[in-house]
């Protein structure tokens, strides 16, 4: 849905930044710029003048001979209040030493844009940035490769989980979504569908092997021909192939040795749903690879 709001014909560029962090989570001032298309010093203006919203009712007149110990408590208070909007903080990911993330205020704009009721609101884990970072990465490598923006559907993680949930709901409406799996994304590439992992190597081989069986459970009602509730035999609902791109080449032949593990111990000559593995930056010949060969069959 990024794009849905970067082309937005009713939104300012602060309403348009606003979604995208919401979509995002968090985004570096450098990915913002690939993903936007706008230059940096674009995006640096269009945040200043967001935070400001959080000051647009006061008007300080300083006073020359005002304690100099409160004004520096105002600043401060003032500044926390601009961060309420959009955060600036420390990453953990080794390409952008810092990243942008909305703060209470900015989520509860993005509800107000959304026409949506604000609920509780939680602000965007930093701990968890080297993760979020890393998979908005695949999104900007579609990107400098040349992809059209007007092409790319990008879920993350929240878009993503709710996408899957509809899909198993036409089959089983009282299905819980906490019981499916999370995929981090969502991507429709020129009619292609691929689900996303991003793997920051930090999950065990107990973890991995769990997360590949909840892959198999959830996806495999999806994958096959089903009946409808008035009895009529449907077409599978998703055959999408999950897409897991890992920081390392030592991570990516982990994670394929414990998947085929899994299958030869528990699936064998049962069915399994499409996995492939990437390290970070080789996934981009599959993806596009597989674009382009369904551009060349619709042709």
């Amino acid at each position: 849905m990024i794009f849905k709001w970067l082309f937005h014909d009713e939104l300012n560029k602060g309403e348009k930044l606003i979604m995208i962090l919401y979509e995002l989570g968090m985004a570096s001032m450098r990915q913002l710029s690939v993903i936007t298309g706008w230059k940096e010093s674009t995006i640096r203006g269009v945040i200043s003048r967001v935070k400001d919203r959080a000051n647009q009712d006061e008007r300080r007149v300083w006073n020359l001979e005002e304690d100099p110990v409160e004004q520096l408590k105002d600043r401060a208070t003032r500044k926390a209040k601009r961060e309420q909007w959009i955060r600036n903080e420390e990453t953990r990911y080794p390409l952008d030493p810092t990243a942008y993330a909305l703060g209470r205020e900015g989520m509860k704009q993005a509800y107000r844009i959304m026409n949506q009721p604000i609920p509780s609101i939680r602000e965007e884990d930093y701990s968890q940035s080297a993760h979020t970072l890393g998979l908005n990465e695949i999104l900007t490598r579609l990107i400098q490769a040349g992809t059209d923006r007007q092409k790319i559907v990008w879920l993350s993680t929240r878009g993503a989980a709710f996408a899957l949930y509809r899909l198993v709901r036409l089959q089983d409406p009282e299905v819980d979504p906490r019981e499916l799996i999370r995929p981090d994304a969502r991507l429709i590439l020129e009619g292609l569908r691929f689900w996303i992992e991003y793997d920051n190597d930090t999950e065990g081989a107990e973890q991995l092997e769990q997360k590949f069986r909840e892959y198999i459970d959830t996806l495999k009602p999806l994958n096959q021909i089903w009946v409808d509730p008035q009895g009529n035999k449907q077409k599978p609902l998703d055959q999408s192939p999950v897409v897991w791109v890992c920081k390392n080449e030592k991570r990516t032949r982990e994670l394929q040795m414990i998947w085929n593990n899994v299958t030869r111990l528990w699936f064998q000559g049962k069915w399994t749903p499409e996995m492939h593995f990437f390290t970070a930056g080789t996934e981009m010949d599959f993806l596009l690879g597989s674009s382009k060969t369904s551009s060349r069959m619709k042709a």
